[in-house]
């Protein structure tokens, strides 16, 4: 992902960012909107969408419970980022496909998964190994001018490959559709995490967990890294999720 260097005052950005992204958010909510019955048969269920907590641009995961893929996304406004795909082609001279569907303007590229450093990315999205394809994707929206969507996910294998492309690029809705309505930031106690059992998932602890600081790709399943308010400093704690999409076990963070 690139992010540009000519953004306005950054601490007056920053400020009003999350509740620019929040009310574009809800605005993008309102514009998608079927009815909430045909909504809920909209959203790709087999799909977790793993949010985390946002200062200058809002990142966070796509994790696919059919074939464990696993996609970083980072939605920011055009002043602070920029479309990552056509900068890695132009760089490691990848193929690098420009197409248009609907609203959408969408440009993607696909390459060895040793290609090129990672930029802003974090390591959490993937392994990168000589057998994985990076595929990045950027996306514009006539309807939301000032926003830019970049993703970047690391396919080990065909299965996953498919699903990663199916899923950005087949209907760009279904996405966008998960973001409407950005989850909450909630204080956590250790307490909290005590009520949790091995074998709940995802759906049903989202409601405790809110956003957590971090997401990371593991293995087949994935980490969510959240704060922990209790006394002295604030601590953390590492949540663990099979395939699935249901807790294995969580523990202290160092």
């Amino acid at each position: 992902m690139e992010r540009t260097s000519d953004a306005p005052n950054a601490s007056h950005c920053s400020v009003l960012l999350r509740a620019a992204l929040i009310t574009t958010g809800l605005a993008m909510g309102a514009a998608f909107a079927p009815a909430s019955d045909a909504a809920q048969a909209h959203r790709p269920s087999e799909w977790h969408f793993l949010p985390t907590d946002f200062v200058d641009t809002w990142t966070g995961a796509f994790h696919d419970s059919r074939s464990g893929a696993f996609i970083c996304f980072e939605r920011g406004f055009t002043s602070m980022l920029s479309p990552s795909a056509p900068i890695l082609a132009a760089r490691y001279g990848g193929p690098l496909v420009r197409q248009r569907k609907g609203e959408w303007s969408y440009s993607h590229v696909t390459l060895p998964g040793t290609t090129g450093p990672r930029g802003h990315w974090p390591e959490s999205c993937g392994d990168g190994s000589e057998r994985s394809q990076r595929i990045e994707v950027s996306f514009t929206s006539d309807r939301h001018p000032h926003l830019v969507w970049n993703f970047l996910a690391f396919a080990r294998n065909e299965q996953e490959r498919a699903r990663i492309v199916d899923f950005l690029l087949g209907d760009p809705s279904r996405w966008a559709s998960l973001m409407e309505t950005p989850e909450t930031v909630r204080p956590i106690h250790q307490s909290d995490l005590e009520t949790l059992k091995p074998g709940q998932c995802l759906d049903r602890l989202q409601s405790i967990i809110g956003l957590p600081r971090e997401v990371e790709r593991r293995g087949e399943g994935f980490d969510l890294l959240v704060s922990l308010i209790g006394s002295g400093a604030t601590a953390k704690a590492r949540l663990r999720f099979d395939r699935a999409g249901c807790l294995v076990e969580w523990k202290a963070a160092e």
